[in-house]
């Protein structure tokens, strides 16, 4: 196919995998004028980079040609061809001034164009995560694919497209500090799971202050930040979660698309009734304040405002336990006698209408409005509701419980009830118990063989994402034995997922006793003490036949600079000029390191003088 004939832009089509590409191509030497970027393909280059590539295009040329499609030439771009691949060949070739560049044109769909930018992004050396991110965004919003058929065609894990997908919700006020490495995927992933762009941007501004040594926040210290400012815990709202008319924009939280329960795919290792929208849960915080008040002056309850409202709240709050008056947020562990009800559900919504009738009001300096009542009707309320115990039946039941009997036949059916349901939860739990040390046992032997690379993985998963210990990557110390940023849950099970027996196995060995190697000026007079935790390391050496005090000789021995030794030139061929490597042989070196092209869209039957190296671009 010539490359002056007249093609039309290629439709889209259904989706096809990247090796059953046409293979109709033409190689030829293109002008610059006749090409155009395509709007898909990555925008950001280091710019040190390109003019080392335009020096050394400049000097020899282009070594291996771009691809590109042909397009419909219109009045805003009177290009015919597109490129797909090797952009960067093309700009440098502009500053370099070169009028021409060598190509090879294909005929592609814009589903095509699309799936080898991705593929061809995904095989450079270090992709950047949104690049990538919008690289996937492109194929969802205009050839209609969704998460899971890229995790199918791409070979990745569900969880890993979320989350780079995740990443194109950050706010365009913070895109290009996250290209500039100003912070890294962790964090960013952090940051663009809060859904307000302003509250983003005040995150990341709160995240990325300097702390008092001079660096940033720590990656789980920031965890901590977002979780407790802009991701709210609904289960500790102040207003009924399921009442879609307190906030009628809002509507009802429990099918709210910023709850996490229900993206479940994004947050996999979030508690599911988290508000990751902080506006809204502090507008219906205001409504339901609101909503107090106004019933408070319907039925003409006194409200208390100022320092007496301050002083009457604050009697609450301190003597929780004795205070006269109870608030409408006092769980039922405040009370006395309660039944088989959980300690922590809140006493006013578990009675709803059968609640006493609120003595007063309490209007906060912050405009938090609270109901107070009567600690003594509240008690009465739950004991008449079967919540709680009265003090006779408690009496009787104390008293069967002391003599092994009751009098009472009420009494006597209530307690053997009781005893009962005891009984019945102490056999499950022993049941239970009994199944996962038989479990735990079976799978205990499978160890004398050694376990399965898949089992150990999910061992190690278990210790990163538990929240309740202090296990991570010490990225800080021993980040770069590691292929990725940060520290971040998600970010090291999918390393998790694929890495080798041998890497696992270390990975462990990293968890535990990486936290133990960083000394700091106020624990240093402490290092050789018995109670020190990096004597294991010190063990553990010596174990392998490594000498702690010959590494530590070689880290102080001053390093003397070695002279300068020209070596002789080695002579000549004849009839041959010597070969030696030139800044641009470097700079093309790197272009063909950093722009391959998918190995499947490259013809086995091309046409010579197209480049035979493997995958290139």
């Amino acid at each position: 196919m010539s490359l002056t004939e007249s093609t039309s832009v290629a439709t889209t089509d259904q989706p096809i995998v990247v090796s059953e590409l046409v293979d109709d191509s033409a190689f030829n030497v293109v002008n610059l004028r006749d090409i155009r970027i395509s709007k898909t393909n990555r925008k950001r280059f280091n710019e040190a980079a390109m003019q080392e590539l335009a020096a050394s295009i400049k000097e020899i040329g282009v070594a291996q040609p771009i691809l590109i499609r042909p397009v419909t030439p219109t009045d805003a771009e009177p290009e015919g061809f597109e490129i797909v691949a090797g952009e960067r060949r093309y700009r440098a070739s502009i500053i370099a001034g070169v009028p021409t560049i060598p190509a090879m044109c294909r005929t592609l769909t814009d589903l095509q164009a699309a799936k080898i930018q991705i593929l061809e992004n995904l095989q450079r050396e270090n992709p950047h995560p949104l690049e990538e991110a919008e690289g996937y965004e492109n194929l969802m919003m205009s050839h209609g694919y969704n998460a899971d058929q890229l995790a199918d065609e791409l070979k990745r894990s569900r969880s890993y497209i979320y989350g780079r997908l995740k990443l194109c919700n950050l706010a365009l006020e913070l895109r290009d500090d996250f290209l500039d490495d100003k912070f890294n995927h962790s964090v960013a992933l952090l940051i663009a799971r809060i859904p307000t762009p302003t509250l983003q941007v005040k995150a990341a501004k709160e995240i990325l202050t300097p702390q008092y040594n001079g660096d940033p926040m720590p990656y789980r210290a920031a965890v901590q930040v977002i979780k407790n400012r802009y991701m709210l815990d609904l289960t500790k709202a102040t207003f009924e979660i399921k009442d879609a008319k307190l906030l009628v924009v809002a509507g009802s939280c429990e099918k709210c698309p910023k709850r996490t329960g229900n993206q479940p795919e994004i947050f996999t290792d979030t508690d599911p009734n988290i508000c990751t929208d902080p506006d809204c849960f502090a507008e219906k915080t205001a409504a339901q304040n609101v909503k107090k008040l106004n019933a408070a002056n319907k039925k003409g309850i006194p409200v208390l405002e100022g320092e007496e409202a301050k002083k009457a709240n604050n009697a609450i709050v301190y003597d929780r336990w004795c205070s006269e008056n109870v608030d409408d947020e006092m769980t039922l562990r405040y009370f006395d006698r309660v039944k088989d009800v959980s300690g922590e559900t809140n006493a006013i919504e578990l009675l709803s209408s059968k609640a006493p009738a609120a003595d007063f009001a309490l209007k906060l300096d912050y405009g938090k409005v609270k109901m107070v009542y009567a600690r003594a009707n509240v008690q009465a309320a739950l004991e008449k509701a079967g919540i709680c115990y009265t003090e006779e039946e408690q009496e009787a039941i104390d008293q069967a419980e002391n003599e092994n009997k009751v009098t009472d036949p009420v009494q006597n059916d209530a307690y053997l009830e009781r005893l009962k349901k005891e009984d019945e939860k102490k056999q499950r739990a022993q049941k239970e118990t009994t199944f996962r040390v038989a479990l735990y046992k079976r799978l205990r032997q499978r160890s004398f063989a050694g376990f399965s690379l898949q089992s150990l993985r999910e061992f190690v998963k278990a210790i990163v994402t538990d929240y309740r210990n202090d296990f991570s990557v010490p990225d800080d110390l021993l980040g770069d034995l590691y292929p990725f940023e940060g520290g971040a849950d998600d970010t090291v099970c999918n390393y998790i997922d694929q890495a080798s027996i041998e890497e696992v196995q270390i990975l462990l060995v990293d968890l535990i006793l990486g936290e133990t190697l960083s000394v700091s000026q106020w624990t240093i007079d402490d290092v050789g003490d018995e109670d020190d935790q990096f004597n294991t390391v010190l063990a553990m050496a010596k174990a392998e036949g490594i000498d702690p005090d010959q590494v530590r000789a070689e880290l102080e021995k001053p390093v003397e600079p070695e002279p300068e030794v020209q070596a002789a030139p080695k002579p000549a061929k004849r009839g041959r000029k010597p070969k030696t490597e030139t800044p641009a042989d470097a700079a093309l070196s790197e272009e063909a390191g950093t722009e391959k092209e998918a190995e499947s869209i490259v013809p086995k039957n091309a046409p010579w003088p197209y480049p035979t190296s493997k995958g290139a671009a």
